[in-house]
């Protein structure tokens, strides 16, 4: 299965699906970016990209949204074992350590979003690490 140079974002705030897009999109790296905003919609992305054997090289995922929650989505996406490769980031307002400890007992980043500039920043190019690496 082969990664491509894609990124989905999966979010149903649109000023957070801006800031990450607009940071990734500041790196000299060369992501596309995809969103979505529920986990229905991030499901369906990822199983058209099954077909067409071109995964995402990094889902980037909030935990609270409409239709099908992060949990829900992520719970769904591991039941497939092509898509349980892929590297999932819960990127949430949530600083509830129940949270927290779920994702990390599931080996899953977990960060939860900083409401300041340079530190969100510094926390999507830190995100871009995990795309290198599929891509070397």
């Amino acid at each position: 299965m082969a990664f491509a140079s894609t990124i989905l974002c999966v979010d149903d705030d649109e000023d957070d699906l801006f800031f990450i897009k607009e940071v990734i999109e500041s790196q000299s790296h060369s992501f596309g970016i995809v969103e979505a905003r529920n986990g229905v919609e991030a499901i369906n992305f990822l199983e058209d990209s099954l077909e067409k054997k071109q995964l995402p090289c990094l889902i980037i995922m909030d935990m609270n949204m409409p239709r099908m929650d992060g949990k829900q989505a992520i719970k769904k996406l591991k039941e497939h074992k092509e898509l349980a490769m892929i590297p999932v980031v819960v990127f949430t307002t949530s600083s509830n350590p129940n949270d927290r400890k779920y994702f990390e007992d599931e080996g899953i980043h977990f960060i939860t979003k900083p409401f300041d500039y340079k530190v969100f920043t510094t926390e999507i190019v830190n995100l871009l690490a995990f795309c290198a690496k599929l891509r070397t």
